[in-house]
């Protein structure tokens, strides 16, 4: 089989099984970038080239998650688009690093809107921020997905083409309601650029960036979804509430937030403070 053909029988499977847009872009990058590895070093597609192939990944220094999706993609590969008949684990894939996630004070949540100044981007990262959605379900995020008599946004085929609920904040319904009303909108979404599209990646996470310089680390527009999960548990909100409201499959992937959280570390008194 050519490799313009493995190309895009990968592309079908995955529109079978449906995958998200940004999952196929993924494991279509991966794809390639392997396909182009055999090529370059004349080897066969198989285990041995794979097991090559994530060597080379380990050598180049890359970190381990990225090696682990790497592994990921190969696998499905062999397994599920071109049926090879080989062992599940046959393809090594290293431990995921279980890194905690940076989380934001409320005082720097507020320390970067206060920084942004477009009254449309401050709004959306607030948003953003309030309703603890993916990037992802920001950009496609529809009018009609603000339910503003139930307080509620609703999350139209998420991660996993999932549906869910989640929070909307009674100190932002004014100012939707008010851009919803006012805006001269081309399309069905909630925030639309200047050229009547709505918006890419790229731009939210530059708004990030640009608006975040004064905060020690790195704040991407994750970030803020970590924060929300996290001060929603620091407030005393149950684990599986979050949980739903995050739209994870398990709980555990939850859980990770009960680390970062100072739900009992606020209450305990150093014993140095009694003396």
């Amino acid at each position: 089989m050519k490799y313009e053909e493995i190309i895009i029988k990968t592309s079908n499977t995955m529109k079978l099984r449906g995958f998200t847009h940004d999952t196929q872009k993924t494991y279509i990058n991966v794809v390639v970038k392997y396909l182009k590895f055999i090529s370059n070093n004349s080897t066969k597609l198989g285990v041995e080239s794979a097991k090559e192939y994530l060597l080379r990944l380990n050598i180049l220094g890359k970190d381990s998650n990225t090696i682990k999706v790497h592994s990921a993609c190969i696998r499905f590969l062999f397994i599920e688009v071109l049926k090879l008949n080989i062992e599940k684990f046959a393809i090594p894939s290293p431990k995921r690093k279980k890194q905690l996630p940076f989380v934001l004070s409320i005082n720097e949540v507020n320390i970067i809107l206060d920084k942004i100044e477009n009254p449309i981007h401050k709004l959306m990262i607030s948003f953003l921020y309030s309703t603890g959605i993916r990037l992802s379900e920001l950009i496609n995020m529809r009018r009609c997905d603000v339910l503003f008599d139930r307080s509620q946004v609703f999350v139209n085929s998420g991660k996993g083409q999932k549906d869910r609920y989640t929070l909307l904040a009674n100190h932002l319904k004014d100012k939707l309601a008010n851009h919803i009303a006012q805006y001269e909108f081309k399309t069905k979404y909630l925030f639309e650029s200047n050229r009547g599209t709505k918006y890419t990646k790229a731009t939210i996470q530059k708004i990030v960036a640009n608006n975040s310089k004064q905060i020690t680390n790195k704040v991407t527009p994750h970030t803020f979804r970590h924060s929300f999960a996290t001060h929603l548990l620091e407030s005393g909100t149950d684990i599986s509430i979050i949980q739903k409201l995050l739209g994870h499959s398990k709980i555990e992937t939850t859980m990770i937030y009960t680390k970062i959280a100072n739900t009992l570390l606020i209450k305990i008194v150093s014993p140095f403070d009694r003396l």
